[in-house]
């Protein structure tokens, strides 16, 4: 009973915390997001780079692929949609927990707004709390939508 208590106070404390910032309405001219997916044990990654000025793209996808790479340009009109889509799913306060778990890969996002820096991961020995699993669903998909309309 004690440690369904002290569980139960521990995700009131999450969910508090988060609540806690809110993002700005209007997007900051250092919004970046940082997006890395690593196959874990397998060669297949991809890392992803958005902010106003130069994007980059990089990624392989299969053992025997050359590495994709291409850089392309945002103006800060371009970038505005997916900060208000990202915000809208408040994709730059999920949140993740710690399990031991080895040779496992995935996915983590860091968003950079106002110089602070929102991480969540869930990738390695971190995993995503249930209840923010649809939100990183979401914007792990409005990233990658995002980026496909630059591709080469």
């Amino acid at each position: 009973m004690k440690n369904q208590l002290s569980f139960f106070l521990s995700i009131c404390l999450i969910f508090l915390l988060s609540s806690c910032y809110s993002a700005p309405k209007e997007m900051p001219d250092d919004f970046t997001i940082s997006y890395q997916f690593s196959g874990g044990m397998s060669p297949t990654y991809k890392t992803i780079t958005i902010k106003i000025g130069e994007c980059k793209f990089k990624s392989r996808m299969n053992d025997d692929d050359q590495p994709l790479e291409y850089s392309f340009q945002l103006k800060r009109d371009d970038l505005v949609p997916l900060y208000n889509d990202l915000r809208a799913i408040n994709a730059f306060t999920l949140k993740s927990k710690k399990q031991k778990v080895y040779d496992r890969g995935g996915v983590s996002i860091s968003y950079t707004i106002n110089k602070k820096i929102f991480h969540v991961s869930n990738s390695g020995m971190s995993f995503v709390i249930g209840a923010h699993q649809k939100a990183f669903s979401k914007s792990e998909y409005l990233i990658s939508t995002f980026v496909d309309k630059y591709r080469p």
